[in-house]
């Protein structure tokens, strides 16, 4: 007379946490703007070519790429202009070394200005530009009067009359003398008619050539000197060059529950076998002895 037991079944939800990260960047907020500025002053005019579209900035020990965002021209006047002016002056070939001006005047090409402009300017140096030497590039041309005399007067001297040639054998010096010429530097060598007789007035007149070297040398005086140049239109440039630098990831841990069937357990049949036999044991020796004593009390009855 056993009594089955109901199988008693469990089963429920368990809510499991797991935590998980999800990375995102802000929208439209994602980068920061850096720039850098650079001015140009007293330009003479407005050349956008001065201003690449990238140039290289450092930032922090790291050269960065950065794009020209703006440029704006401003109009200015430019004061205190200076320039270097130079300038030099040959001097031709001479026994003697010259003496040039210890400043003078020369044309300064303004090239904002777009002009010429006397300025007076030192001289700084002379230098040599040919050594001394003879040199066979001698040659002087004077008049001859009285020609047609057996003597004809130069330099005060009376020289005999030659018509091939004028003669100047003896009187070399006296030509020189006569022309300021150092005798030491110059020498006569030859000479020749450069002219037909002609009549000055009443006076027969001839020229005459004479030929030679010279022992000379050539300079140059050079000039220089920092000069104010008068104020000009110009501009001043302002450029904007910017950098684009994506900000650091913004990290978020989110916690979401996932809801997880636990497994179900029927535990059925719980007592097991050996107590099913244990309790059918107490209940028919329960009943034995419920019979037992019933047995026996209708015995003491009677």
């Amino acid at each position: 007379m056993g009594k089955k037991i109901s199988a008693i079944i469990l089963s429920f939800l368990a809510v499991v946490n797991i935590g998980f990260t999800t990375a995102f960047s802000l929208e439209n907020k994602d980068f920061e703007i850096i720039s850098q500025t650079i001015t140009k002053e007293d330009l003479v005019s407005k050349e956008e070519d001065l201003f690449p579209n990238i140039m290289n900035f450092n930032i922090d020990g790291e050269t960065k790429e950065f794009t020209l965002e703006s440029l704006k021209f401003e109009d200015t006047v430019i004061k205190n202009r200076t320039g270097i002016a130079i300038g030099s002056i040959d001097f031709p070939l001479d026994s003697i070394k010259p003496t040039p001006p210890k400043s003078n005047t020369f044309d300064y090409f303004d090239g904002v200005l777009n002009r010429n402009i006397p300025v007076t300017i030192r001289l700084i140096s002379l230098e040599e530009r040919e050594p001394l030497n003879w040199r066979d590039d001698f040659y002087i041309e004077v008049i001859i009067e009285n020609y047609g005399s057996t003597y004809y007067t130069f330099a005060k001297k009376d020289i005999p009359h030659n018509q091939e040639y004028p003669f100047f054998l003896g009187y070399e010096d006296d030509y020189l003398n006569y022309l300021n010429l150092d005798t030491n530097s110059y020498k006569i060598l030859s000479s020749s008619w450069s002219s037909e007789p002609y009549f000055d007035g009443d006076s027969l007149k001839r020229k005459a050539r004479f030929y030679g070297k010279r022992y000379v040398s050539s300079h140059t005086g050079n000039y220089a000197s920092e000069v104010t140049l008068p104020d000009a239109d110009g501009c001043t440039a302002t450029a904007v060059y910017t950098l684009k630098i994506p900000k650091e990831i913004i990290s978020i841990v989110e916690e979401k529950p996932i809801i997880t069937p636990e497994i179900v357990v029927e535990k059925e049949n719980i007592l097991s076998p050996v107590i099913t036999t244990i309790i059918a044991v107490m209940v028919i020796v329960s009943f034995i002895l419920f019979t037992f004593f019933y047995i026996k009390k209708k015995r003491d009855i009677k």
